[in-house]
């Protein structure tokens, strides 16, 4: 098979399914069909933030899993990253608490200022006023 094939079949980009497979190919495997499993698991263990030799050591420190271990091992990490954005869920709401306290004393701090003084403009505008009217003859 070509890089290009094992990186479609394996949905990764060609570039990215090249750096893996030369990582691979420096601890001695070759690319072949039975390469795309261990290389969507790379993908994985790098998107979690495992540096791709780290995750290939892992990999190869232990045999492949088997279809339940796989699926045990998705859920662990599932459930992981639901425990991660629930306590950032709680973090956000907490903020958001403290911004809308914020907003709260903003807003009657706004309401305790004494109205705004009229500009120079809305005097000038005035005195125009009066001055036209002051020049209107009586009928």
């Amino acid at each position: 098979m070509t890089l290009k094939e094992i990186s479609e079949k394996a949905g990764l980009n060609y570039h990215t399914a090249r750096k893996y497979s030369l990582a691979l190919q420096e601890r001695g495997i070759d690319l072949s069909e039975e390469v795309i499993p261990i290389l969507q698991k790379i993908a994985s263990l790098t998107g979690e933030g495992m540096t791709v030799e780290k995750a290939i050591d892992s990999l190869l420190s232990k045999p492949l899993e088997k279809k339940e271990q796989d699926f045990s091992e998705i859920l662990l990490r599932l459930e992981t990253k639901i425990d991660s954005l629930e306590k950032e869920n709680r973090a956000q709401k907490e903020l958001i608490q403290v911004y809308l306290s914020k907003i709260d004393t903003l807003q009657e701090s706004i309401k305790a200022l004494p109205p705004p003084k009229p500009d120079y403009f809305s005097k000038f505008k005035n005195w125009l006023m009066k001055f036209m009217e002051s020049l209107k003859l009586p009928d």
